[in-house]
Parts: C-alpha cells; structure tokens; sequence
C-alpha cells in the first residue's frame, strides 16, 4: 500500500512512498523514481526543475 505524501492543486500530480518516492500523472501507469529518502527526492526534484513541489514538501 502506497502512501500520498504530497498532490497537485489541480489533482493531476501526486508523489507516493511505498519504500520508495515517486511522482507520478494521476491516472497514468508511468512514475519517475525520486529516491529512497526525501533528500533523495528532493534532490531529483531539484533536477527535474520542479522547485515548486519542493518547496510545498515539510520535512
């Protein structure tokens, strides 16, 4: 069972852990793997250029 830690004002996005991070389009089979921890995730997010969803995430 996965656990929503984070979704898009419009509820298209969401980011779930279930022993790992991932973001994923609600609806959509594909997900980008963001890591282990929430460093990692926000590292990739960093990346991504998706600074708008780090700074939504609390640590």
């Amino acid at each position: 069972m996965s656990l929503t830690i984070w979704m898009s004002s419009d509820m298209k996005e969401k980011i779930s852990y279930n022993e790992e991070f991932s973001l994923m389009q609600v609806g959509s089979i594909q997900s980008v793997t963001l890591g282990n921890n929430i460093n990692e995730a926000k590292n990739v997010l960093k990346k991504m250029g998706r600074e708008d969803i780090i700074k939504q995430l609390h640590q």
